[in-house]
């Protein structure tokens, strides 16, 4: 039978290895039947990222592991992994995908089934691009499941379709293309969702979600596009920031009660469902509400200014993606010396005390369905990625304030719509930078270094 010469497996776990060939036997008995004896030789026990194959093959499909690399990868396989190597932040499957690229014959296609976080996680840019040199992105599926579908683990999964460049086309890339869009439902249906736009050099790709968008919008040729101009939060009169305080890594200098010099510190669940602010959410909860810096230390990152607070984690199962609120002026004032967030919490910081939209309306803006449809093309992970958040492009705040509050979703959507792509592409140099912010380095998704350093904290976060 042509299955048994032509069809390979690599499986480094004996007893999974013994499993497969045992599924495919009955598959073939059941379907062809066949009634051969003795073992099939297809699988073979090995490691996928050691092992050496002679041949190419038409189609390559897989379900690699998820884990961080540490140090347990051979540094041969590292450097073979070219920018997805992203000091010490690989993940495991990142190396497989590209192993089973160099295993395909050019055209051949590969399938495989991945954590949505690829798509435009800052740490994946290297990946992407990668990815980009190597293959055509035909197809992204999103799968409905969350739970269920892998023993112990609740993920989101996507399903990626590539297909082999030639070694001429793998030379000289275009600078993007298109793929399909999907969404494949608990029972296994897929439903076309439009178009995504992949782009060399690491920048973002699209998840599937109600509306067909674009990522990017080009700077400045609005009008010969139809489109009008987008706007960042730096361009509203803001700065993004990632909240400094690491509980887990300060326990020693987080207080349940005040004490001279101690600091408010916001969490995550001070941003209450309705987009309303609770300092004292934590407290109930069983956190520390207070931060005492060590003597000496800067709180150069304590926050006084007109400011939106938003959760850095969210999930499919919440109602919004991004999940905003105004910290109060009387808790600001309360507190004039200012406020410090923990880890789990973005900071929008007015850089004024009049910034071209309120912090009310900001939030209003954030929470907005419409936005949040958008910012979920592109946004693959559990966490709200600041320098995302940074890029995404919105509408002319004079546009927003115009629109009657009893048709504020609807008049905010058409906005949108004037708009077109959901993140702003433009070179840093475009937009006056803090040199303590990271997060303002708007091109910059493929770096690992840490957001606003600062030698007066421990803890250190990413965006």
């Amino acid at each position: 039978m042509r299955v048994l010469s032509d069809v390979r497996g690599i499986e480094i776990d004996p007893g999974l290895a013994k499993l497969t060939e045992t599924l495919l036997r009955n598959m073939l008995r059941r379907e062809y039947g066949f009634t051969r004896q003795g073992p099939l030789g297809i699988v073979k026990r090995a490691d996928a990222l050691a092992v050496r194959l002679p041949e190419k093959f038409d189609i390559v499909i897989g379900n690699p592991p998820y884990g961080k690399v540490f140090s347990r990868i051979d540094n041969e396989i590292l450097k073979a992994s070219g920018r997805a190597n992203l000091g010490g932040h690989t993940n495991l499957y990142s190396l497989f995908l590209l192993r089973s690229l160099d295993w395909l014959k050019p055209g051949g296609g590969l399938v495989f089934i991945l954590p949505t976080s690829f798509v435009a996680g800052p740490y994946f840019a290297g990946l992407r691009d990668e990815v980009f040199r190597r293959a055509y992105v035909e197809r992204v599926d999103l799968h409905e499941q969350r739970e269920n579908l892998f023993l112990g683990a609740v993920q989101d999964i996507c399903v990626l379709v590539l297909r082999r460049r030639s070694e001429a086309e793998s030379q000289a890339p275009e600078l993007f293309h298109r793929y399909d869009l999907g969404y494949i439902d608990a029972a296994g249906i897929r439903t076309q969702r439009g178009t995504g736009l992949a782009r060399c050099g690491g920048e973002p790709w699209t998840l599937p979600v109600a509306r067909e968008v674009e990522v990017f919008t080009a700077r400045n040729d609005h009008e010969a596009a139809g489109k009008n101009q987008a706007f960042t939060l730096s361009e509203y009169g803001y700065r993004v920031r990632v909240g400094k305080v690491v509980p887990t890594r300060e326990r020693e200098l987080l207080l349940k009660k005040r004490r001279k010099g101690a600091m408010p510190l916001l969490w995550a669940s001070a941003i209450r469902p309705d987009g309303s602010f609770d300092f004292e959410a934590a407290g109930r909860f069983g956190n520390a509400l207070w931060y005492k810096p060590r003597e000496g230390d800067s709180t150069v990152y304590s926050s006084t200014k007109p400011s939106v607070i938003v959760q850095r984690t969210s999930n499919r199962d919440q109602n919004r993606r991004l999940n905003a609120a105004v910290v109060p002026k009387s808790f600001r004032d309360e507190f004039a010396d200012g406020f410090l967030a923990e880890n789990h919490v973005i900071i929008i910081e007015a850089l004024s005390a009049r910034p071209s939209i309120s912090p009310t309306m900001l939030v209003k803006l954030l929470n907005a369905g419409v936005t949040n449809e958008r910012f979920s093309a592109v946004s693959g992970s559990f966490s709200v990625s600041a320098k995302l958040l940074q890029r995404l492009a919105l509408p002319d705040p004079e546009a927003i304030r115009a629109i009657q509050s009893g048709v504020f979703e609807h008049g905010l959507r058409l906005l949108f719509e004037k708009l077109g792509e959901v993140l702003v592409q433009r070179k840093t140099s475009d937009t006056p930078r803090d040199p303590n912010n990271s997060v303002d380095e708007l091109c910059d998704l493929g770096g690992s270094g840490a957001v606003d350093k600062d030698s007066g904290f421990k803890g250190r976060t990413v965006a």
